[in-house]
């Protein structure tokens, strides 16, 4: 039906409210307090008020257009349907506008909290560290840490799409509460700086083909390259980590993945992580062929220790053992 001026006076207040709402959203410079020495590092607060700054930008000229063309002869030659729909499509915007502050003012606010923030202050100038590599292999970009609930450590890598569309202009770790005190710190948060490395490197694309080639030629052992390959992703991470922290990296591992045993020989094929009790038997051979030493052997003996293979079911034991085999060929 025709666009009545009634329905365009209600799109032109709704289209009004939304930028009233974008108005609110100010930079988090302006909207947080905390000590100096919990602060971001300078590039990264920049990096992520430009990204918002210009998101923001963008949804105000879009709904400035959209008012002008409620007022003009083309839109009183429309109709209502349409009106709606190309209102609906602004407000949907601003909802991802919106996803993506929450997204970074959930990492800011931390910063105010007492002593929290100076220890996330820390752990970003930490990241750095283990993610700059001598050789000018790529630009590493600004990383910035939180805590969260939960087990897992993860990262939301820098260049990456976010919610409601864009390029995230920083690396995201999250680090759980649980892990801030201990070895587990630091594996977790090499661990995570890895992945993004191995993004910057193109490292999975380069080693996948040769995965996929140990297992055309090796019919015997064929289950086992299938494993790796599929586990990959989190293998050149754990590697990453014994470079940067060396056996601190296993130990926090072990912490990580010291769960029921029913757990830690488990092998789910749709799952990128490697079974736990081969993945700490991988750290550490890893670590042993950076930093050779008597120690790996020990951590690996108290982790058998823990989980015996007695006892396992018969079937995983068989291909968890294949896999050890297969560990110095990879």
């Amino acid at each position: 039906m025709p666009l009545s001026p009634f329905a365009s006076w209600m799109l032109e207040q709704e289209a009004r409210a939304l930028l009233t709402r974008l108005g609110r959203v100010q930079p988090l410079a302006m909207q947080e307090s905390m000590l100096p020495a919990a602060g971001l590092l300078p590039e990264t607060q920049t990096a992520i008020e430009r990204f918002l700054i210009a998101g923001r930008r963008r949804l105000r000229a879009m709904m400035v257009r959209f008012l002008e063309w409620l007022r003009s002869p083309e839109a009183a030659q429309s109709d209502a349907e349409t009106a709606q729909r190309r209102f609906t499509n602004l407000r949907l915007r601003l909802i991802g506008v919106l996803t993506q502050f929450d997204v970074f003012e959930n990492v800011v606010t931390q910063r105010s909290e007492n002593e929290t923030g100076v220890w996330l202050s820390g752990l970003d100038v930490a990241s750095a560290d283990a993610l700059r590599l001598r050789g000018h292999y790529y630009e590493a970009p600004p990383i910035v840490c939180y805590l969260d609930r939960g087990m897992g450590a993860a990262i939301r890598r820098s260049r990456t799409r976010l919610p409601g569309g864009g390029s995230n202009p920083v690396a995201i770790i999250k680090i759980p509460r649980e892990r801030m005190i201990g070895s587990g710190i630091a594996s977790s948060l090499a661990h995570e700086v890895g992945h993004q490395a191995a993004a910057l490197l193109a490292l999975l694309e380069s080693v996948r083909p040769l995965l996929r080639r140990k297992a055309e030629e090796r019919p015997p052992e064929r289950a086992a390259w299938q494993l790796w390959e599929r586990w990959i992703g989190e293998i050149v991470a754990d590697l990453w980590a014994a470079g940067r922290v060396g056996i601190a990296a296993t130990m926090g591992l072990i912490g990580v993945v010291s769960l029921p045993r029913v757990f830690v020989f488990r092998i789910n094929t749709a799952d990128p992580h490697p079974a736990p009790w081969i993945r700490v038997k991988l750290s550490a051979a890893l670590g042993r062929a950076f930093y050779p030493d008597a120690g790996w052997e020990q951590l690996t003996e108290l982790w058998e220790s823990y989980y015996p293979r007695s006892g396992a079911p018969a079937q995983e034991v068989e291909l968890l053992m294949m896999l050890e085999r297969t560990i110095p060929e990879l």
